[in-house]
């Protein structure tokens, strides 16, 4: 099929095969029911066809996407109602989908091909999903490709489940809980333990996140969607080089977990960082206003401290473990020059403890006067 990009009406492929460029069958919905392909043609020697922007649920169909010359992806949101298949069919270019993934309850949605996949956009669970990379493909006895997933996974209900099924998938996914929220990861029905080890890569929301989960190597952990409270039911491992994103409104009187991040790990708390790779606290103060008028609640001459993450139980922790980066203060809440940021730990509860010394009042001047442009704070 040739192109109709002035159509916008919805479009049912029913139980059969279509071929088309893209485009072909306007701008409006496509439905694919129990049966059907649709063959999507992405290029030609000359050059793309452009991006796929319908939106596209899946009934028990397939979207299969042919790209030559050109890498392609698709822009359009796609939902799963029951099972759908996703598939490159060439082994020349990636086909990446950037659109946002809904994965209804008791949905399974199929990647593969012998090209690469790659779902790089936001992936909503709503109840038990899956996500299979099993190879099908006739193709596959020479290799299938990984399929990335580097998008976010975000938890759509108090009971969500994203199960991976088959070992195609590369998990490099950030993970977004709601307030109210649940989300567990499990591969083949089991729960796995949570790899966040990847720049860009992180673990955010006022939700609960049942599995366990190591933080290194670039991974962040970030509470709340602003200052918030996190709940990570399993063990949680800050590892070597990963990120604890802390952010404070300082305008905020009501305490952990609302004007400040928390981290609430029910089980243990494990510190598996070293002294030569440490684990890095990163402060930022939160803005409500946007303005960037930094701390405003902020006193850089008194001694304060914050409860950061609480445990069942708190192991490896040694501060000199730990990096804290106050960069973002230096910017934005100047402190006196011989001000500190360090942490401790009282039972099995986190603190971040800023300290400040006692000189005359004069030299208390003089010393605020004369700010750090750039430290490095343990």
């Amino acid at each position: 099929m040739r192109s109709s990009p002035n159509f916008s009406g919805p479009v049912t492929v029913e139980a059969t095969r279509l071929a088309m460029r893209v485009g072909a069958l306007g701008n409006g919905p496509l439905t694919m029911a129990p049966g059907s392909r649709l063959n999507v043609q992405m290029d030609d020697s000359v050059q793309s066809f452009g991006p796929l922007t319908n939106a596209v649920t899946l009934e028990g169909g397939e979207l299969a996407f042919y790209a030559e010359y050109h890498s392609a992806n698709m822009q359009g949101p796609i939902t799963v109602a029951t099972t759908g298949r996703l598939t490159n069919e060439w082994d020349l270019r990636p086909v990446t989908i950037d659109g946002p993934v809904r994965l209804l309850d008791c949905s399974t949605l199929m990647v593969g091909g012998v090209g690469t996949m790659q779902l790089a956009g936001p992936i909503h669970v709503e109840g038990l999903a899956r996500i299979d990379t099993q190879v099908r493909h006739p193709a596959g006895l020479t290799g299938q490709k990984p399929v990335p997933i580097t998008g976010r996974i975000v938890a759509q209900s108090p009971n969500a489940v994203l199960d991976l099924l088959g070992s195609g998938d590369d998990f490099r996914a950030s993970i977004e809980i709601p307030t109210g929220n649940t989300l567990e990861i499990r591969r083949w029905g089991q729960p796995v333990p949570l790899m966040v080890t990847h720049a860009g890569q992180s673990v955010s929301g006022n939700g609960r996140f049942v599995n366990d989960a190591t933080f290194a190597l670039g991974g962040t952990l970030s509470p709340g969607a602003s200052p918030g409270l996190l709940t990570i039911e399993g063990d949680v491992t800050w590892g070597p080089g990963g990120i604890y994103r802390w952010e404070w409104d300082s305008t905020n009187s009501q305490g952990a977990g609302i004007a400040w991040d928390l981290l609430d790990a029910s089980q243990t708390l494990n510190v598996s960082a070293t002294t030569e790779t440490p684990f890095v606290l990163q402060l930022v103060g939160f803005d409500p206003l946007g303005v960037g008028s930094g701390l405003t609640g902020f006193d850089p001459f008194q001694n304060q401290s914050w409860t950061i993450a609480t445990a069942d139980q708190l192991m490896g922790f040694d501060r000199s473990k730990f990096q804290v980066d106050a960069s973002w203060f230096d910017t934005h809440a100047p402190m006196p020059t011989q001000a500190s940021f360090s942490l401790a730990a009282v039972n099995n509860t986190v603190m971040l403890v800023y300290q400040v010394p006692e000189p005359s009042g004069l030299a208390i001047i003089l010393s605020f006067a004369m700010l750090a442009a750039s430290r490095r704070r343990w």
